[in-house]
């Protein structure tokens, strides 16, 4: 069961390392999640992080502007994760770390939804001596404010 009927929806874009790590605090918030991927059955796994429901999964081409709309509909907040390290075959740094977050910025606008977005940089990551990796504090300060937007 969901901690409370207040929980906030939350649209990710990016379900990587990073995305994962995000959404298994926000579903031990008791938020509910829905989460962008072009490949959504590689992703079933992230269900297993929240309770029955609470985590959907859903095929989006995030270059459709009509889809990613559509994604957006019913969100409180969205979470942009998606980056590249390097370029490969179509995954451009021009295509995905500026026109996708245009993109998604002009709908958000249109639907007055709170952003918050990350870019993959070392200085957003920490490491311990088991080699783990933790999202620094500034993001996660980002991802507990959610519950007060």
């Amino acid at each position: 069961m969901l901690k409370d009927f207040n929980s906030k929806t939350v649209g990710i874009f990016g379900a990587g390392f990073v995305g994962e790590n995000v959404i298994k605090k926000l579903a031990k918030s008791g938020h509910r999640i829905k989460i962008a991927s072009r490949n959504p059955y590689l992703k079933q796994n992230l269900k297993l992080l929240g309770e029955m429901g609470q985590i959907e999964l859903i095929k989006i081409n995030i270059f459709n502007e009509s889809q990613v709309s559509s994604f957006l509909d019913n969100v409180d907040v969205c979470i942009n994760l998606v980056g590249i390290l390097f370029e490969k075959g179509e995954n451009k740094f021009e295509k995905l770390h500026f026109k996708f977050p245009e993109l998604i910025t002009k709908i958000l606008k249109e639907k007055r939804i709170t952003i918050i977005n990350s870019t993959h940089s070392p200085e957003d990551f920490e490491f311990d001596t088991h080699h783990r990796i933790f999202i620094k504090s500034g993001l996660i300060r980002s991802i507990e404010k959610i519950n007060n937007v």
